[in-house]
């Protein structure tokens, strides 16, 4: 299912909560003048098509925080980039991290102009960890998790990516980012969205 939305707060929120509920992407109008027909249609076409060529995933997890996490201090932070079917994604990573996780996270969420807002405040109510749309200057903290402006990317200074994994085709919405990554060479492991959190945890 493809969702057309207007960027407003309430628009947004809709938006987001029908993607949790199973759309796989969205078009928002807001980003086209009134009379720019043409884009939009190719817009939503393109969409559909990339849509029409994969199934919809029916994600099963365990839901709720994982416990019995000790902190080990090994990761300072986190890095996630997600792109279609990146929300609900977002969601069943983040919402099973615990409180008292000894990292910080960064998210960059491929998303229109105002989205990203959304996003975090959403995620932030589901979640035991904070998470907020990052501003220039934030201090990446544990237990937090900021997420990047739309049309902008984060920089942490001076930390090195120690490992890089990525999601499997089997619970990708679309198998474009995680594809592109594995094909590059630069990931150290493969692993299905449900375990994500935990391989993660196991590391850190």
């Amino acid at each position: 299912m493809l969702i057309l939305s207007h960027f407003t707060h309430e628009g947004a929120e809709l938006t987001l909560k029908a993607l949790q509920l199973g759309a796989m992407d969205f078009v928002d109008k807001s980003r086209r003048g009134l009379m720019d027909f043409p884009a939009l249609a190719s817009e939503i076409t393109g969409k559909v098509k990339a849509i029409a060529r994969n199934k919809p995933k029916r994600w099963r997890y365990e839901r709720g925080e994982i416990s019995g996490y000790g902190s080990r201090g090994l990761v300072d932070v986190v890095a996630v980039g997600a792109s279609t079917g990146g929300p609900p994604a977002l969601h069943m990573i983040l919402q099973r991290f615990p409180a008292n996780i000894s990292f910080g996270i960064v998210v960059v969420q491929h998303m229109p102009k105002g989205f990203t807002a959304a996003l975090a405040e959403r995620l932030d109510t589901t979640c035991s960890i904070r998470v907020k749309e990052a501003r220039d200057g934030d201090p990446v903290e544990p237990g937090v998790a900021l997420v990047a402006p739309s049309g902008l990317h984060l920089r942490v200074a001076c930390i090195p990516l120690r490992q890089r994994g990525a999601q499997d085709e089997a619970s990708a919405v679309i198998f474009g980012m995680p594809k592109a990554a594995i094909d590059s060479g630069a990931v150290d492991g493969v692993v299905s969205l449900a375990d994500m959190t935990v391989e993660i945890l196991k590391r850190a």
